[in-house]
């Protein structure tokens, strides 16, 4: 116990929380990828003139993927958050290593995929029998407005320093742009903004020297989210949820407790998703709705999963999940 009384929640490579929370990474990471593949080669779902039972499962099935990126950031939240948390509490908080630790997976992502976007736009450009899906006419979810505008040096810069999506009111009214056609790039700003206000707000609290310094800096903070970031808001309270899922909040619980609060908050998860995808919950309720479920979830199964899993389930995380995570979601621990 610190000064503090607080505990953090630690998820042990090879426990039972730990694979679970890997096999949820996984699919979270498969239903961003199908969800834009299905937005970018396939019309949306209000413009399908066939709408028979195999066609509403297909959409239904391929349609969270904006549902499991609020999943991405509660886990975020605690393995990061977590992380911050644990070890300011034990006195081996340094900036330094934080940074750069956060930096190189952020731009090991980040850099990589922007010139891939350059490449692959630029032959697509010129290679493309059809104009539409670079000029804007496609008029698909993923690829809103021109490619071709957004495929310049200045964009690439702006995007290379996690502007992207941030209103700049020194150039305009206009948001930062995503680069080219990568349009998801929009979660890795968040993200790195989210890496650097936490430990900001954290340290106001647990940490005990230079405290004018920590005020001073979420002063700051709050007046970047309302003159550059105030979409990252939002995204930020789920990605604190994250993080509040890693504190030990000392309740005995028995086993049948814990495996009960495990499966309804998987109950939770599950009827919020239908929720949201019926249209029963929309917009920042539904991400909020999404994000406590998630929280809760995960919360259960660190508190439930400490022990090793079986050799089965290890193989299957492993073996199913590990590449498709690794590209995707390198960023999160």
């Amino acid at each position: 116990m610190n000064a503090h009384g607080m505990q953090i929640h630690r998820c042990n490579r090879g426990s039972f929380a730990s694979d679970v929370l890997d096999l949820l990474r996984g699919i979270a990471a498969f239903a961003v990828f199908f969800g834009h593949a299905r937005s970018l080669f396939l019309v949306d779902y209000k413009d399908v003139e066939n709408k028979g039972p195999g066609v509403q499962a297909f959409y239904l099935v391929t349609g969270f993927g904006h549902q499991a990126v609020m999943l991405f950031f509660v886990l975020s939240g605690f393995f990061i958050g977590g992380n911050v948390l644990h070890l300011m509490l034990s006195g081996k908080w340094s900036w330094t290593s934080y940074l750069i630790s956060r930096f190189t997976r952020l731009y090991v992502v980040l850099l990589p995929g922007l010139l891939a976007t350059l490449l692959c736009d630029v032959a697509g450009i010129h290679w493309s029998e059809s104009d539409a899906l670079y000029s804007g006419a496609s008029d698909t979810s993923v690829l809103e407005g021109s490619v071709k505008d957004r495929l310049n040096a200045t964009t690439f810069v702006e995007n290379s320093l996690f502007l992207m999506t941030l209103r700049m009111p020194v150039f305009g009214p206009e948001r930062v742009p995503t680069f080219g056609s990568n349009s998801p790039l929009w979660s890795l700003c968040n993200e790195y903004w989210y890496y650097l206000i936490f430990p900001c707000v954290a340290g106001c609290f647990l940490l005990a020297r230079r405290k004018l310094f920590y005020w001073l800096a979420v002063v700051a903070c709050g007046a970047f989210f309302v003159v550059f970031g105030d979409n990252l808001a939002h995204g930020f309270a789920i990605w604190l949820l994250g993080a509040a899922a890693a504190l030990n909040l000392g309740f005995a619980m028995s086993p049948r407790r814990k495996w009960a609060f495990i499966l309804l908050a998987t109950g939770a998860v599950i009827g919020v998703l239908v929720l949201v995808r019926t249209g029963k919950l929309a917009g920042l309720t539904g991400d909020t709705c999404v994000g406590v479920a998630t929280a809760l979830l995960v919360h259960g199964i660190v508190i439930g999963g400490k022990a090793n899993s079986p050799r089965w389930f290890q193989w299957l995380t492993e073996r199913h999940t590990e590449r498709v995570r690794k590209y995707l979601q390198g960023l999160i621990r």
